[in-house]
C-alpha cells in the first residue's frame, strides 16, 4: 500500500483525500468562529432541488411539473446528484472520499495482480464511476436519515418573516453568525444572519426575525413579539 501512496500515479487520489482533509478542517474552524462553511456554500449555490420523478411515479402520487420545461440540463444534473436534497458540502465530501479511496483500492488491486501501478487517469475512470452514484445515493440517504434538519431544501425566499434563533457566534453587521429556523413544513434550516441595522448585535440564544436576504446572508431584526416566539 505504501508503494501505491508514494507513487506519482496515485496523485489524483491523494490530492482528493488532502482536499477532503482541508475541507473538514475549514468546516471545523468556521463552526468555532460562528459561521458554518456548509451553510455558506448552500447559500451561494442556486436551488437545484427538483421533484423526485421516479419516487413520485412509484408512489402513484400526482406530481405538479409545471415550469419544469424551462429547467436547464445543469439543474437536472445537479438535482440528480442530490444537490438541494442534502448539504452541498456533504456531497462534495462523499465524492472526494469515495473517489480517493476507490482509486487507491483499484491501483492496489492491479498492482497486487500484475506488479504494475496503472496510471492515475486510467484508474480515475472507474473511481469516478463509483464516486458519482455514491454521491447521489449518499445524499439521498443523508436526507432520508435527517428529514428534520437542514437537508430538506425549500426556496430560501420563504425564510423572510420567519423567526430564527442565533446558535453560534455573535451576529454583527459584516460578521454573520449561525442561526437556525423552521420553514413552513416544520423543517429546520441553518443559516447565516447579520443585523439589518448598524450598531445592532445578536448573541447566541437570542431570537431574531428574518427581514431580507443579501446573497448567502440573511438580514434580521430583534424579535420583540412574544406571539411569534410561540409560533416558531
Amino acid at each position: 500500500m505504501m508503494d501505491i501512496l508514494g507513487s506519482a500515479q496515485a496523485s489524483p487520489f491523494i490530492i482528493a483525500l488532502v482536499i477532503l482533509t482541508i475541507i473538514a478542517a475549514l468546516e471545523g474552524l468556521s463552526m468555532v468562529f460562528g459561521a458554518a462553511l456548509s451553510g455558506l456554500l448552500d447559500g451561494i449555490l442556486p436551488d437545484f432541488d427538483l421533484p423526485d420523478l421516479d419516487a413520485d411515479i412509484d408512489a402513484d402520487v400526482d406530481l405538479d411539473i409545471s415550469g419544469l420545461e424551462s429547467v436547464g440540463p445543469l439543474t437536472y444534473l445537479m438535482s440528480w446528484l442530490s444537490f438541494g436534497k442534502a448539504p452541498a458540502l456533504i456531497l462534495i465530501i462523499v465524492f472526494l472520499a469515495v473517489f480517493g479511496l476507490a482509486g487507491v483500492t483499484i491501483q492496489s488491486a492491479v498492482y497486487g495482480a500484475t506488479g504494475l501501478i496503472p496510471p492515475g487517469w486510467m484508474a480515475s475512470i472507474p473511481a469516478t464511476l463509483i464516486a458519482i452514484p455514491s454521491m447521489r445515493y449518499g445524499g439521498k440517504a443523508f436526507g432520508a436519515v435527517m428529514p428534520k434538519e437542514e437537508t430538506e431544501a425549500v426556496s430560501t425566499e420563504r425564510f423572510i418573516g420567519k423567526v430564527a434563533t442565533v446558535i453560534r457566534g455573535k451576529a454583527e453587521r459584516g460578521m454573520p453568525a449561525e442561526a437556525k429556523l423552521k420553514d413552513l413544513h416544520g423543517l429546520t434550516h441553518w443559516v447565516l444572519v447579520e443585523p439589518d441595522e448598524d450598531g445592532e448585535s445578536f448573541s447566541a440564544g437570542e431570537e431574531v426575525i428574518v427581514v431580507a436576504q443579501n446573497g448567502s446572508v440573511y438580514r434580521v431584526i430583534r424579535n420583540t413579539h412574544e406571539i411569534l416566539s410561540r409560533k416558531s
